[in-house]
């Protein structure tokens, strides 16, 4: 009986499907995150320098 399970690839593609689709989602959000922090850093660094500019101070 254990082999017939084992054996059985029934339903396999659509399983294989999710998983494929579950790593491409974690790696877009990892990248999107990354990408949103890259962001973020770069307006602080453009902020700060606009408020340096404004009091005179370089």
């Amino acid at each position: 009986m254990l082999k017939k399970i084992w054996n059985d690839m029934v339903g396999g593609t659509g399983v294989e499907y999710a998983v494929i689709a579950m790593v491409i989602s974690i790696a877009a959000i990892g990248g999107y995150v990354s990408l949103g922090n890259e962001v973020t850093s770069n307006w602080d660094t453009v902020n700060q320098e606009v408020t340096n500019a404004n009091k005179g101070n370089k």
